[in-house]
């Protein structure tokens, strides 16, 4: 994608920090980095990413890697997201369906304006989970 930028790794053992500086970044992704928090910019998966499928597979999952957790809850297999964005968590439902998996998406009221959202998918975890390639920890 960045062929003529600078790219960085450093393996820290548990997770590896990748680093890209371009000036097209903001552009690509839809959102600028000194103009508020991502709930305020509607932060969401770039159309460029919805309409492919191999994308929208390593999108969800880096958002499920950082933003979601795999566990159990009374013997079954859960995937959670959980983000405090309207749009990006409907995204990553919407994806999700896409995708053919079947999610739900649960609203907790937080305070006044304030909202978490997450989006579950108990049945055929584990077939997300491989299908995505996510890491247990």
């Amino acid at each position: 994608m960045f062929p003529d930028n600078k790219i960085g790794v450093v393996n820290r053992g548990s997770c590896v920090d990748v680093y890209c500086y371009s000036n097209y970044l903001e552009n690509i992704l839809g959102w600028k980095a000194k103009e508020g928090s991502k709930i305020k910019q509607k932060v969401c998966i770039p159309n460029w990413i919805k309409s492919k499928s191999i994308l929208l597979v390593q999108c969800l999952r880096g958002l499920l890697q950082t933003d979601g957790s795999i566990y159990n809850d009374r013997g079954y297999e859960m995937v959670n997201f959980v983000n405090h964005g309207q749009v990006l968590a409907e995204d990553v439902y919407k994806a999700l369906k896409t995708l053919g998996y079947s999610p739900n998406l649960q609203v907790i009221k937080i305070t006044n304006k304030s909202f978490k959202y997450t989006v579950r998918v108990s049945r055929d975890s584990g077939r997300l989970i491989k299908h995505l390639g996510l890491i247990k920890n």
